[in-house]
């Protein structure tokens, strides 16, 4: 997501054992103080890669570059 030092952004995994699946739920916060950007994207955890990039375009999608370019 291109983010920096400065960027208020962060992800979390969590792999279910009895299912096989992984979650990874991510978060890009507004520095104005406005609503923080949510998602999350589950898929198989012998391939992380795809669901941790799910994640991050979810986020693009829902608009996280304009927070990401923003500088307080």
């Amino acid at each position: 997501m291109h983010g920096g030092c400065m960027t208020a952004a962060s992800a979390h995994a969590v792999v279910d054992a009895s299912t096989g699946q992984l979650t990874v739920h991510a978060v890009v916060l507004d520095p104005t103080g406005q609503a923080p950007l949510r998602t999350s994207a589950t898929g198989p955890a012998t391939e992380p890669a795809p669901v941790g990039q799910r994640a991050g375009l979810q986020l693009l999608d829902a608009g996280a570059q304009t927070l990401l370019g923003h500088r307080p």
